[in-house]
């Protein structure tokens, strides 16, 4: 059996509503303007059903106003209803086998029983013939709205035998109230509206989803989940309560506008997600990575929306896999309002899976953040906290780039320019690490990004890291390293005309770099052209255990007015050509400088200052207006100086 509860109409109103004077039957007012929902019912002429020579196998074209008279009428077999400006109201129609009705048909004052299927498989929603009333309602209306369309979608899915409904609105503005208590004083998503499987919405930019205002921890407006799949979302908008929201019952921040939670073939384009109290778009499993009954979400689409003011992130993913967010705009992500302020962890969007005590409760993996813009993010554009294999790509950012942990992920191709001063003072564009998570996040890459007018351009630490082909402009320190193993930096522009620009550097809190090079691949132009120093390591590899560790630094083409700074264990300084500079020594240990062309205009070529010990200078050409080679100590150890060429400028 195919129905719906009953709604009573007058049919004096059924009347009025069809022959309103400002409509000529087209959609159009008596301004001449393009009515966004044209009802598609648009004769006023009475029919009964004894007038309708209905017989089986039979098409019925309605072209009146059918009243059953609250009666139910038996329908022989195979019979279709079909279109034709009329409409059927007041009664029950029971199908005995092969019924077909048209879905402008439909409404909540028909009720259908039967074998019954709908004619296609597109069906155009308008609120006023659904009981739905839209506008500032109470919260009593608010929740009735949610009840009919969720009591909605399932009819309609039903009506439909095979294939995908096409569930299209050209006109809604509507608060829908979702919010409920079940365990723990929390709203479950499922209060709010949820879409059943084999369903695209197609929704014109006149569509207005609204959460009803609450004092919920985490209400939900959209829920897609449970296991559900095939689903489309096109077009709309989204509106959460955030500066309306009651926050007297403690810490808020998870009422999302759509929540996708454990689904397949997900796909959400060309809508926009507006002041959710916590995120615009959250996309998680059912049930823990471990438990029988995990369900994932995977194959997911995120593609060119528009988020803007949601409190917490504009897009959170703690688990699912083969997630794409490509070509959205995150707009103003976690801004303090008027009625509100912006919480952790305020990114556009936020990799989060949960893990603790050795366990992966969520696994996030395979997701690819692509051709995305972001601005005014109160704290960054992009972040993997805990996810692996995730790309981020080709996107244009003011807010930084980072990741805590991670395996597998690439920060490849990214445009990323500071704009506010604590961006360009003390920011990091792109933070490619975690230090005190060492030998766990490793065998990642951040290739072919172009910083500018950042305190940092890339921050690098951990295991099995690329660092190649970025551009570095503006900044005050190029490429930070932090603690590290096994790396390779090759061909970074870093070029900066700040005072106190500095190239390469080791990290305040570092304590030890092995294994790492940085280098060119050719030597055709500058690669690195700052102020201060092209290099500065210090105050690392002072462990025993570290007097092996090694930092190769060869093949670059460099120049600066000061001197790059070498003060720690481990450097092997070779082929490098210095056009402008030179380089100091100090606390140097179990180094090499060998075979560089080094010009020094106004600096010595190499100085020597206190506390170096095993050092080899060999083969280099140095050439200055003051000293080749300065010896500024009297501690010096093993220091072998040999087939150096010197000329004088």
């Amino acid at each position: 059996m195919k129905s719906i509860p009953t709604y009573l109409l007058l049919f004096i109103t059924i009347i009025n509503m069809f022959s309103c004077s400002s409509d000529d039957g087209n959609g159009t007012d008596e301004e001449g303007q393009q009515d966004q929902n044209p009802n598609p019912v648009i004769v006023i002429t009475p029919c009964l059903f004894e007038d309708l020579d209905i017989t089986a196998n039979a098409t019925i074209s309605i072209d009146c106003l059918l009243d059953l008279e609250g009666k139910t009428i038996e329908v022989p077999a195979n019979v279709t209803f079909a279109f034709d400006g009329g409409d059927i109201f007041n009664g029950t129609l029971n199908f005995s086998s092969g019924g077909k009705i048209a879905g402008e048909l439909l409404n909540s004052n028909l009720e259908l029983q039967g074998d019954i299927q709908l004619i296609g498989n597109e069906f155009e929603f308008i609120a006023s013939r659904w009981g739905i009333i839209e506008g500032e309602v109470t919260g009593e209306v608010a929740e009735n709205n949610k009840t009919k369309i969720n009591e909605l979608l399932l009819f309609i899915k039903s009506l439909v035998a095979s294939g995908s409904v096409d569930f299209k609105i050209n006109s809604l503005d509507a608060y829908f109230k979702v919010d409920g208590y079940d365990h723990n004083d929390i709203a479950s998503p499922r209060l709010g509206i949820k879409i059943p499987s084999d369903y695209n919405f197609i929704l014109s930019d006149a569509t207005y989803f609204r959460m009803y205002p609450n004092d919920n921890k985490n209400p939900t407006l959209v829920f897609i989940g449970d296991g559900v799949e095939n689903i489309t979302i096109t077009g709309g908008n989204f509106i959460g309560d955030r500066d309306e929201h009651d926050y007297s019952l403690g810490a808020q921040e998870w009422g999302h506008l759509l929540r996708i939670g454990g689904a397949n073939n997900i796909k959400v384009s060309e809508a926009e997600f507006v002041d959710a109290m916590g995120d615009g778009i959250d996309v998680h499993g059912y049930g823990h990575s471990f438990d029988p009954h995990h369900v994932p979400s995977t194959e997911v689409y995120i593609v060119n929306n528009t988020f803007r003011r949601n409190r917490r992130n504009q897009i959170s993913v703690t688990a699912g896999s083969q997630i794409y967010i490509e070509e959205n705009n995150f707009i103003d992500c976690s801004i303090h309002t008027d009625g509100s302020q912006g919480v952790a962890p305020g990114f556009a969007i936020d990799v989060e899976a949960f893990r603790a005590n050795g366990l992966e409760y969520e696994i996030a993996e395979e997701i690819y953040i692509r051709n995305n813009s972001e601005s005014g993010s109160r704290v960054g554009a992009f972040t993997i906290h805990t996810g692996d294999k995730v790309t981020i790509e080709n996107n244009t950012v003011e807010g930084f780039i980072s990741y805590s942990n991670t395996i597998g992920s690439k920060i490849n191709n990214n445009k990323v320019k500071g704009v506010t001063d604590s961006q360009q003072n003390g920011g990091v564009a792109i933070w490619a690490g975690r230090s005190d998570k060492f030998d766990l996040i490793y065998d990642n890459e951040v290739i072919g990004n172009t910083v500018e007018n950042y305190g940092t351009g890339i921050l690098a630490t951990n295991v099995d890291l690329t660092v190649g082909e970025n551009t570095i402009l503006e900044c005050v320190r190029g490429i930070v390293i932090e603690d590290i193993k096994n790396a390779d930096f090759y061909d970074n522009f870093i070029q900066s005309s700040m005072a106190t620009s500095i190239g390469y550097s080791s990290g305040a809190a570092a304590s030890f770099i092995d294994d790492i090079t940085i280098r060119q691949t050719n030597k055709d132009a500058v690669f690195i052209d700052v102020q201060r120093d092209p290099f500065k390591f210090f105050g690392i590899n002072t462990a025993e255990e570290e007097q092996d560790y090694t930092i190769t630094i060869d093949n670059n083409v460099l120049t600066s007015p000061s001197t790059s700074t070498l003060a720690c264990r481990g450097i092997i300084f070779t082929n490098n050509e210095i056009k402008e500079g030179g380089i100091r020594l100090t606390n140097l240990e179990n180094s090499i400088i060998s075979e560089n062309n080094i010009t020094a205009t106004v600096n010595n070529a190499i100085r020597i200052d206190s506390g170096c010990a095993d050092v080899i200078i060999s083969d280099n050409i140095l050439t200055t207006s003051q000293s080749c080679i300065f010896e500024n100590n009297t501690d010096a150890i093993n220091i072998q100086i040999e087939g150096n060429t010197c000329n004088e400028m």
